[in-house]
């Protein structure tokens, strides 16, 4: 690993490829998941601001309609990384996108997964307090085991995967009681979709090896730095908002 100082203050990171060749195998299997499970719309994609095709549209009404008809007690539960405006991945690719975590949620034994802002708030406000409460296991990691015939627990640095999904959750907890108003925000440079740099190597995509961008982060005064991905995005748009008026100072000094 390299880093460099930039002339703003900021640091750039580098991996050389041994070094990131084993990060990535873990996503990758989670994004064929996605793909085999059918949460991604198959078909011709549309141009940003291009008004959605007929098929297209059909599409979305299947899951509109499982949405208004999942049970948060019952539902399986499971997340994707990819652009947090496209979940179904409707659009053609955008190079600016703002990759995150993508949650889906189906009715057992459907292959209709449906993306949480689709689901009505109730449905999905339950099925978010199963997840910080432990109930629910995320269906992709009950494929892999049942795949390949284990239930080891992943460890990192001898945390075991549900204190990791609990720290998690404690976040985005934090991340709903943040006023934009007069909240502090600042960033710092590493993996786009591991902002907390909490993951194995192996559960990032491979196609994301190596891109070290700016992850953006907003906290109370004096409290817990939370990524963008954990804020509501009513939050998350106000930020954006007081940042480009330029109302917001880093506290860190390193705008650039």
């Amino acid at each position: 690993m390299e880093s460099k100082r930039l002339g703003d203050g900021s640091v750039r990171v580098s991996f050389t490829r041994e070094e990131t060749v084993d990060w990535f195998k873990a996503a990758i299997d989670r994004q064929h998941y996605g793909k085999r499970e059918g949460m991604y719309f198959c078909g011709e994609v549309t141009d940003w601001g291009a008004r959605l095709t007929e098929e297209q549209e059909r599409w979305l009404a299947v899951r509109w309609a499982a949405a208004a008809m999942l049970d948060p007690e019952t539902a399986e539960v499971t997340f994707n990384w990819g652009d947090i405006s496209d979940p179904y991945r409707l659009r053609a690719e955008d190079e600016g996108a703002c990759c995150g975590r993508n949650y889906f949620a189906r009715a057992p034994g459907s292959d209709v997964w449906v993306e949480f802002g689709d689901l009505p708030a109730a449905t999905r406000d339950r099925l978010r307090a199963r997840m910080d409460a432990g109930e629910v296991i995320d269906a992709c990691t009950v494929y892999q085991r049942e795949r390949d015939g284990t239930t080891r627990e992943e460890q990192l640095d001898g945390t075991t995967r549900e204190e990791q999904e609990r720290w998690l959750a404690a976040r985005r907890e934090e991340g709903a009681r943040i006023d934009p108003e007069t909240a502090e925000v600042t960033f710092s440079w590493g993996q786009v979709l591991d902002p907390y740099g909490i993951y194995l190597k192996e559960e990032v995509p491979e196609e994301e090896r190596g891109r070290i961008v700016r992850n953006y982060f907003a906290r109370s005064p004096g409290g817990e730095w939370i990524s963008f991905d954990d804020l509501p995005k009513p939050t998350l748009d106000r930020l954006w908002a007081r940042m480009k008026a330029g109302e917001v100072i880093d506290p860190y000094d390193r705008w650039g």
